[in-house]
């Protein structure tokens, strides 16, 4: 019963100290940034891409730029940056089509760049286009370990879908 008391004690005293505010670091967007917009420009702020879906004509070049304090990365369909430092901006052309891209040090950190009508060639056909410019030093190569985060967020989803789906039939069955 002690052991109870003390435990009850301690919760209690924990909960005083616990932040008011959200945390601003880890996955996720945590700000309440545009979920679409039109134009040239993604902003990478509060752990979020600004807007998340971005509408841009064809032929336009997109500039990435870090409003963050920290740093974060780039990885699209064939194309990606490992660093892009606070201020520092990062512009590419995109084709004709709809191309997911995320941050893989900060899982849920997502965002899509929709041009023209938004369809292309399939991903398999896509071949990279052009680097407008790049403020930051290294364009990415292409390893399992940069993606790795991202993997393991997309895992853990699929693994709490699949129980749920499991419980969900399990409680459907007839009883044996």
């Amino acid at each position: 019963m002690r052991r109870l008391i003390a435990a009850a004690g301690v919760f209690a005293a924990c909960t005083f100290f616990v932040p008011s505010s959200p945390a601003q670091a880890g996955g996720g967007c945590h700000g309440s940034g545009q979920s679409s917009g039109d134009g040239t420009t993604v902003e990478l702020a509060m752990n979020c891409m600004n807007p998340r879906v971005l509408r841009a004509a064809e032929g336009t070049a997109v500039t990435f730029i870090n409003r963050d304090q920290v740093v974060h990365n780039l990885f699209g369909d064939g194309w990606g940056v490992e660093e892009l430092p606070f201020e520092k901006t990062y512009t590419r052309e995109f084709v004709k089509g709809t191309h997911v891209f995320s941050c893989t040090l900060h899982p849920g950190m997502v965002g899509a760049i929709v041009v023209g009508d938004g369809i292309g060639a399939p991903i398999a056909n896509v071949t990279p286009v052009r680097q407008v410019a790049a403020s930051t030093t290294t364009e990415a190569n292409d390893t399992a370990s940069d993606r790795l985060p991202l993997g393991l967020a997309i895992g853990a989803a699929a693994g709490v879908a699949a129980s749920a789906g499991v419980r969900r039939l399990r409680a459907q069955s007839p009883a044996a």
